[in-house]
C-alpha cells in the first residue's frame, strides 16, 4: 500500500511538473508574441514596396510585390530571450513602404541583427532566421547580405575567402565557407570536397565556375594563391570530357579561359581528349592568354604547347615566339 502511494505521488509530481512546463512554455510563446513578433508585424505588415540601401543612401534592391515582403516578414525570427542595442546605425537601411505618410526603417547591423523603432532593443537572428532571411534575398537576385552570413560563419581570414566565395554561383557557396584549408591541403579531403561540391552543382557547372574564379581572383597567371584552393581542388573529380564541357560553356568568357589555362597547364586534362580537340583548346586558350595575359604568362604557356600539342598548337607557339 505504501508502494502504491508512493506511484500516486510520483504521477502527480509528473502531471505537475507538466503542467507548469505547458503554461511556460505557453506564457513564453505569449511574451515572444508581445515583444517582438506583434509590432514587427502591425508596423510592416502590408508593405507593398521594400528598398535596400546603403549607408550612404544609395538604393541596392527595389522589389515592388506585397505578397513576396509578406514571405519576408515571416522569415524573420529572432532569439526571444537575447538584446542588444548596437550603438552604429546600421550596416543597410530596410525602407518598407506600408502606405503612410513615410516609410518604416528597420537597420541591419553587422549581419546579426535588426532594429525596429517599436521594439525594447535590437532583435538577434536565429541562426535559422538569418539563413531564411538572406535566402530570401538571393531569390530576388541580391546575394550581399548571404556572402556575407557565409563570411562570418566561417572562422579565419574571411576577407580573403570572401574574393573567392563572390566568384561562385549560390550553388556551392555554402560547402565551399564550410571548408578549411587544411582540409583542402589533405589529398582525401580535397576529394571528399570536390565530389561534395560537384554533387550539388554538377561536374561541367562546377568546372566552368572554378574556371571563373580562377581567372578573377588573380590577373596573372601561375601564382597561387590560399584564397584558389576550392578552385583548384574542384578539379580532382573533373576529367577530359567534363573539363572540354566546361570549356564549350565558357568559350564566350575570356576571363574564364585564363583561367582554364592555368588547368590546362597544370594537369593533364587536355591530354585526355582527342589530338584534334586539344590541338584546338590549346590554341582557343592561347589566343585569350595573348589578349589578356602577361608576357610571363604566353612564355609559360608558348612552352607547354610546344610540348604538348598537336600541329596547329605548335604552329602557335612558334609563331607567337617568333613576334
Amino acid at each position: 500500500m505504501k508502494r502504491d502511494l508512493v506511484c500516486q505521488r510520483a504521477r502527480w509530481l509528473v502531471a505537475l511538473g507538466l503542467c507548469v512546463f505547458g503554461m511556460s512554455c505557453h506564457l513564453g510563446s505569449h511574451v515572444y508574441d508581445d515583444i517582438w513578433l506583434g509590432p514587427w508585424h502591425a508596423a510592416l505588415d502590408g508593405a507593398s514596396r521594400l528598398e535596400v540601401r546603403a549607408r550612404d543612401g544609395e538604393v541596392l534592391l527595389v522589389v515592388d510585390d506585397t505578397e513576396a515582403i509578406a514571405d519576408l516578414l515571416t522569415r524573420v525570427e529572432v532569439e526571444p530571450d537575447k538584446r542588444l542595442t548596437c550603438r552604429c546605425g546600421g550596416d543597410y537601411v530596410l525602407a518598407f513602404d506600408t502606405g503612410g505618410d513615410a516609410p518604416v526603417f528597420v537597420t541591419l547591423h553587422h549581419m546579426r541583427h535588426l532594429r525596429l523603432r517599436e521594439w525594447p532593443a535590437d532583435g538577434i537572428f536565429t541562426p535559422g532566421g538569418l539563413a531564411a532571411f538572406t535566402d530570401w534575398f538571393v531569390i530576388h537576385g541580391f546575394e550581399r547580405f548571404e556572402l556575407m552570413r557565409l563570411r562570418a560563419a566561417r572562422s579565419g581570414p574571411s576577407r580573403a575567402w570572401h574574393r573567392i566565395l563572390r566568384h561562385w554561383p549560390v550553388e556551392g557557396r555554402a560547402t565551399i565557407a564550410a571548408v578549411d584549408s587544411a582540409t583542402l591541403s589533405d589529398e582525401a579531403g580535397a576529394l571528399s570536397f570536390a565530389q561534395t561540391l560537384a554533387d550539388e552543382m554538377g561536374p561541367v557547372e562546377m568546372s566552368a565556375a572554378a574556371m571563373r574564379a580562377l581567372g578573377r581572383s588573380h590577373p596573372h597567371l601561375w601564382q597561387p594563391r590560399a584564397l584558389e584552393a576550392p578552385a583548384w581542388a574542384a578539379f580532382a573529380v573533373v576529367d577530359g570530357p567534363t573539363f572540354e564541357a566546361a570549356l564549350e560553356a565558357v568559350e564566350d568568357e575570356p576571363i574564364a579561359l585564363l583561367g582554364a589555362a592555368r588547368v590546362a597547364v597544370d594537369t593533364e586534362l587536355l591530354a585526355q581528349l582527342s589530338p584534334e580537340s586539344r590541338d584546338r583548346w590549346w590554341v582557343t586558350l592561347a589566343e585569350t592568354v595573348q589578349r589578356i595575359g602577361t608576357t610571363r604568362d604566353q612564355r609559360t604557356l608558348t612552352y607547354t604547347m610546344r610540348h604538348e600539342g598537336g600541329p596547329r598548337a605548335r604552329a602557335f607557339a612558334d609563331s607567337w615566339e617568333e613576334r
